[in-house]
């Protein structure tokens, strides 16, 4: 008796050693946080820099052969106050240039920004500008010591108030390749009577509204 007892017990254990070694059910699955490098493309918001005309870092205000007042500031009441920097109308001719204009750089009235980009990306420039008139509706700028560009009206007669106005090339937006960290935007007098109120530099290439302030 004592040994079929025995041998039932060794049987359990063994058949328990059977069961604890053969084949188990497979693991539940565990699902692992994602990750964002296996999301696709990162999504870029746009980027927009404004720079306000009256914060400029250097200034040539006056033109060095003649002395003659090339830029100075200005102030009005638009809803609020508004500061600019305007060529004052008359000042092309005062400075002996009559109807020619020099290439730029060698244009009486500069100024000098300083901005900084977030990323490296292509961006537009815009500038919010009030124009004498048809004859007065053009700057010169360029960017980090590069090409010269204008910014100009669209021969309109008159021009009542600020508006945006972008920089092209043969009715084509100029775009500007820019590493993300500090640039340059310098701005030379191409005619007289212009006021400017504030670049704006971003990756949209769309003109903001005409009578936005801070798009």
């Amino acid at each position: 008796m004592r040994g079929i007892i025995a041998l039932v017990a060794i049987v359990a254990l063994v058949g328990g050693v059977v069961l604890i070694g053969g084949k188990q059910p497979p693991a539940p699955a565990t699902s692992e946080p994602a990750n964002p490098t296996d999301l696709g493309p990162e999504l870029l918001m746009p980027a927009k820099v404004l720079i306000e005309c009256e914060d400029f870092v250097s200034w040539e205000e006056k033109d060095p052969a003649k002395g003659v007042v090339a830029l100075k500031r200005g102030t009005m009441t638009m809803g609020k106050q508004v500061f600019y920097i305007e060529a004052p109308d008359g000042v092309i001719e005062q400075c002996g240039l009559g109807d020619r204009e020099k290439a730029p750089s060698q244009q009486p009235g500069k100024m000098k920004y300083e901005f900084e980009l977030p990323r490296d990306d292509t961006f537009y420039v815009f500038l919010r500008a009030w124009w004498l008139d048809n004859c007065g509706d053009s700057v010169y700028f360029r960017i980090d010591d590069g090409e010269w560009h204008t910014i100009s009206g669209d021969g309109r007669n008159s021009y009542p108030g600020f508006e945006w106005w972008a920089c092209l090339k043969t009715g084509e937006d100029v775009a500007f390749k820019l590493a993300k960290g500090k640039h340059t935007l310098e701005l030379n007098v191409k005619e007289d009577g212009p006021r400017f109120d504030k670049f704006l530099v971003k990756t949209d290439a769309s003109k903001p509204p005409r009578d936005s302030v801070d798009p």
